[in-house]
């Protein structure tokens, strides 16, 4: 009834959607292009859903060190244009200390994990 009325349901759902939310904003203000969030039921309520970005505290704890492990950064300080794209409906998931990406145009599902020790690029 409460989501039905308006108000936020905060329950674990929500919780979720509001991580993904922080996450795509954060991707947003580098110059990625995030796709919309797109309605979805929840136990008799609707939810609004970002695309699942997960950001783990290893690859990204802040917004400083996010910006600095994507490449493409133009000289703005911003994702030049095109090279970070994630759909509505995708997922993202990064997990490693020494992860950089250059570029990324997602439609579907990807997860980087990379074991301490050890980079990817």
């Amino acid at each position: 009834r409460l989501s039905a009325s308006g108000s936020p349901p905060h329950g674990a759902a929500y919780a979720e959607g509001a991580v993904y939310r922080a996450n795509c904003l954060m991707l947003s203000m580098l110059g990625a292009k995030i796709g919309p969030p797109v309605e979805r039921p929840w136990l008799g309520g609707v939810q609004e859903m970002w695309p699942a970005v997960v950001l783990r505290p290893d690859f990204a704890p802040c917004l400083t060190e996010l910006r600095r492990k994507l490449g493409g950064i133009g000289a703005g300080g911003g994702i030049g244009p095109g090279a970070f794209r994630i759909a509505s409906g995708s997922s993202l998931d990064v997990q490693g200390r020494d992860v950089r990406i250059d570029a990324l145009d997602l439609e579907g599902a990807l997860a980087i994990r990379v074991t301490a020790g050890a980079s990817l690029h």
